[in-house]
């Protein structure tokens, strides 16, 4: 090897695998040439070659060689991995990293071999796949290597990882390991924990931090706050009533409560298996709710209680109950304006508008409490073009003006309201402004098309609390049955039960509860009270509803049974016999 003025190349840059040898015509014969530069630069030189070729200009030939002189150099993020305690027959990694540089002259770095020193059954290699070495890492590029360590006693374990590399100044990098193999702890059973969503908010219930519940309602309960001492997942929630020593339901007597299902509705799930769940009480009382997680172990963990105080939010309440299956036992509340009987027609139902029962489950009792309707449209009509103009009221079902060329207003829209209607009108100029004339136009030619209430004055939403509703109507048996007033208008009102079906069964047995703004008085809890067949009534006790300010209300109790032998009608809201 040569350079351009043909002095001998320095020694060991390129070599040749051999310096003399014989070609056959015809015959080429290889020649391997080794690069090994001693620094990072360029090297050219020639190959000289000499031969007895017949032609002497080519006796004596030249071919250019040339090598750059590269370098790996490795570094890495840490010498020392500590796996930690690990349990025995578990396994933990740990990575590191090791970094080839991307300077001038920098080449591939080749990782020959990985070595422990010790612990050869606990310590290895998860990655890279070291059974195809060398394993390379190009120039500027990273390489992460994970160690995995499974430990098999109850001892402390240390080891070198030795990797061999072409890297002149880090031949040998050496990694060191070390962790503790601790004992496999006892499989704990999940720890169950029931939260129950208050005004939004998660909060825990327990048997000493029980959660009110207005009835009949629902209360959203969680289980996803159960925890797992090993860190377990939670697979499976059950929710039931829990029961006392004598294996009884702890739950208000005569309730019907059930788990994820419709306020009101003949669906009764008594446990659910969903991580929340939705818990719905029908009665006045106390409950008392039970779950049961299990982890992916199959562990089950000890029940945890949800105490629920079931409580009556509305001003009036009433819950009616029985003691036979397959019965059906209606609950009517009567609106009169002075005490009179309501007994059933000859075909066994209630007629009377004023009342509230399974076939007249929200009744519009009216109201003494006026507020305003407000009529509005953007569509209008000429009073030339039509004899009678008319828009509905609030419920779509009433007149609110009438013939306004007649300076009339029907007074439908407004009963008993004492105060105007309020509509829109448009003067002789097209422009439109409210009125409260009661003619519901003024002035100008046009009177618009729609009217409903107006919900910003005060007196709306007292209007629409004094009406009744049957929150729950029970046709299977032993109810129960409930019906709620938010805010009673002053007056009389009757409550009664009615034997609708017996089912062939015969004699039921009936109990009602009155709930005057939240409380029970012993003298408002009424029966067993026995109705032995089909369409027999029991008249219960009559409610004097005192005006707001004056005295509490006065309950009457009636004791006779009501039958079929008397004959009412009803008039408007007033039920009187003839």
């Amino acid at each position: 090897f040569v350079d351009e003025k043909d002095a001998a190349a320095p020694s060991g840059i390129f070599k040749a695998d051999r310096t003399t040898l014989k070609v056959k015509s015809g015959k080429p014969e290889p020649v391997i040439i080794s690069f090994t530069p001693a620094d990072i630069i360029v090297y050219k030189y020639y190959l000289k070659i000499k031969s007895n070729a017949l032609t002497a200009s080519k006796r004596e030939l030249k071919i250019p060689i040339t090598g750059e002189g590269m370098l790996p150099k490795l570094s890495t993020d840490t010498t020392e991995l500590d796996f930690g305690n690990v349990w025995i027959g578990y396994t933990q990694t740990r990575d590191f990293i090791i970094s080839n540089w991307s300077g001038t002259g920098a080449g591939p770095l080749s990782i020959y071999d990985f070595k422990f020193s010790n612990d050869l059954d606990t310590f290895s290699i998860t990655q890279p796949d070291i059974r195809n070495l060398p394993v390379v890492v190009k120039a500027g590029e990273s390489l992460t290597i994970t160690v995995s360590f499974k430990p098999n006693q109850i001892r402390d374990y240390a080891a070198i990882l030795s990797l061999s590399t072409d890297d002149p100044e880090n031949r040998t990098l050496k990694i060191n390991l070390k962790g503790k193999g601790i004992e496999l702890p006892k499989n704990e059973p999940p720890i169950a924990k029931i939260y129950a969503r208050v005004k939004g908010d998660w909060v825990e219930c327990s048997e000493t931090q029980p959660v009110d519940l207005a009835v009949p309602g629902e209360l959203e309960l969680s289980g996803n706050f159960s925890t797992d001492p090993n860190d377990d997942p939670i697979i499976g929630f059950q929710w039931n009533i829990a029961k006392d020593e004598n294996n009884k339901e702890i739950m208000p007597e005569g309730s019907d409560y059930c788990f994820d299902c419709a306020m009101g509705r003949n669906t009764h799930f008594k446990d659910s298996r969903k991580d929340i769940t939705k818990f719905f009480g029908d009665i006045v009382g106390d409950y008392k709710v039970k779950l049961i997680v299990k982890d992916a172990t199959t562990l089950e963990s000890n029940p945890a209680f949800c105490a629920i105080k079931g409580y009556a939010a509305q001003a009036l309440h009433i819950e009616l109950r029985w003691n036979t299956p397959l019965t059906d036992l209606d609950l009517h509340l009567i609106n009169q304006s002075a005490i009179s009987y309501n007994p059933p027609t000859s075909d066994g139902t209630f007629t009377c508008p004023c009342d509230c029962y399974t076939g007249n489950r929200n009744p519009d009792w009216g109201t003494p409490i006026p507020y305003k309707n407000i009529c509005g449209s953007s569509d209008a009509v000429s009073i030339e073009d039509v004899d009678e103009i008319s828009t509905q009221d609030a419920e779509g079902d009433e007149n609110c003006c009438h013939n306004p060329l007649g300076n009339t207003c029907d007074p439908e829209c407004i009963p008993n309201y004492g105060v105007d209607a309020v509509c829109i009108a448009y003067n002789d100029a097209g422009e439109s402004y409210m009125t409260t004339d009661p003619s519901c136009y003024k002035g100008g030619n046009k009177c618009v098309l729609t009217c409903e209430a107006d919900t910003s004055d005060p007196n709306y939403k007292a209007a629409i609390e004094d009406n009744p509703t049957l929150d729950i109507d029970d046709v299977e048996g032993f109810g129960p049955e409930n019906i709620n007033i938010i805010n009673p208008a002053s007056g009389n009102y009757k409550i009664t039960v009615y034997y609708f079906s017996d089912a062939g069964i015969g004699s039921s047995d009936a109990w009602v509860k009155l709930y005057i703004n939240g409380i029970n008085k012993p003298e408002w809890t009424f029966g067993p009270f026995t109705l032995n067949k089909s369409k027999q009534a029991w008249d219960v006790a009559t409610i004097q509803w005192p005006k707001k300010g004056s005295s509490d209300p006065v309950v009457v109790q009636a004791l006779q049974p009501w039958t079929l032998k008397t004959i009412s009608r009803c008039i408007g809201c007033t039920c009187q016999l003839r």
